[in-house]
């Protein structure tokens, strides 16, 4: 199974914070292009940090979510604890 593409727009003048972390060339790539790219690249060149599987977005989330709450536990702070 195919992943979607994610479109990329960037205005006029790009996106200085897109260059700062993925660097120059594949800004330029992407925004002059209107290039696609599949999941995979996006992770390696740094757009996203995690690929999830397909059916697993919504449990994942929640995993990240009760990892945060208890780096934030652990500084004597607290999160609301339900979903919106």
């Amino acid at each position: 199974m195919r992943d979607r593409p994610v479109p990329m727009r960037l205005e006029r003048d790009g996106d200085p914070r897109l260059a700062h972390e993925i660097g120059p060339g594949w800004t330029k790539l992407l925004a002059m292009t209107g290039r696609r790219i599949d999941a995979e690249t996006a992770l390696r060149i740094g757009i996203v940090q995690e690929v999830v599987a397909r059916n697993d977005p919504i449990r994942r989330g929640d995993r990240i979510i009760q990892t945060v709450r208890g780096a934030v536990a652990a500084i004597g702070g607290s999160l609301p604890l339900t979903r919106t």
